[in-house]
């Protein structure tokens, strides 16, 4: 009996897979999920969440129209690690200290870095700033 819910349950979820809509659900071999969203047309839409083989939330990405608009990852302990949000190519990243204070704040275009990045010491004060340009240092340091 229970190969047989096994074999049941391996198909709905090979079937699911190649879905182009409707609900996804991935899973761990300890039978926790890994992560889960929703497809439509083949592109994610919506909220998914991706877990860790605990069940903890490692990371929740929103979707409008296939584009992610929004990423928040956590730490293994679940204190948040960084939040970004994007817009066409332009992603404003936050990054946290395991505190929960702000370490760093960036921005990047088409996954590089471009513009100013200021880090910060745990009590808040700027540690530093620095001007990048596709991924490297240009121009100004602070």
């Amino acid at each position: 009996m229970k190969h047989l819910a096994l074999t049941i349950i391996v198909l709905f979820l090979i079937l699911c897979w190649s879905c182009d809509s409707g609900v996804v659900v991935n899973y761990y071999d300890n039978g926790l999920v890994r992560e889960q969203g929703q497809l439509r047309d083949g592109l994610p839409i919506g909220t998914w969440i991706e877990y860790d083989s605990d069940g903890d939330t490692l990371e929740v990405k929103k979707f409008n129209q296939a584009s992610k608009i929004s990423q928040i990852s956590y730490y293994q302990n679940g204190v948040l690690d960084y939040r970004a949000n994007f817009n066409d190519g332009i992603e404003n990243r936050i990054y946290f200290y395991p505190t929960g204070s702000i370490f760093c704040k960036s921005t990047r275009i088409d996954g590089r870095k471009n513009g100013l990045e200021t880090c910060f010491y745990r009590g808040g004060q700027i540690e530093t700033k620095v001007f990048y340009l596709n991924d490297s240092p240009n121009g100004r340091y602070e």
